[in-house]
């Protein structure tokens, strides 16, 4: 039987050691269905790009340029790491963009819509 990691630490700690990769485009993934998320429960709809999200976050109060570009560095990591080849990539890399991801969530949830 496979245990669970207790905290988060330690779960991204397992993936980012097995696959720093997997662990990059799996936060990428929270992440960018987070700000779907948000998205649509402002503006009624998925958008459609990716710069409409950043757009969107940009100019949301509580969010904002800020965090509309640490959205948008991440986006381009993980578009580098799921489609150009990369000579190596680390596990400590793959856990401070995790880390990243997660904190980014939580700045979203704490501006969700009421």
């Amino acid at each position: 039987m496979v245990g669970l990691a207790p905290t988060f630490e330690e779960h991204i700690a397992i993936i980012a050691a097995e696959s720093p990769t997997a662990a990059i485009l799996d936060w990428w993934r929270r992440l960018d269905r987070a700000v779907q998320k948000h998205f649509a429960l402002v503006h009624g709809r998925r958008a459609k790009r990716p710069r409409d999200l950043e757009k969107h976050v940009a100019g949301y109060p509580g969010l904002g340029p800020t965090v509309s570009a640490r959205i948008s560095t991440l986006r381009l990591r993980r578009n580098v790491v799921a489609h150009e080849d990369i000579a190596a990539l680390s596990p400590d890399e793959a856990i401070s963009y995790a880390r990243e991801a997660f904190e980014i969530m939580g700045i979203l949830f704490n501006a969700w819509p009421k």
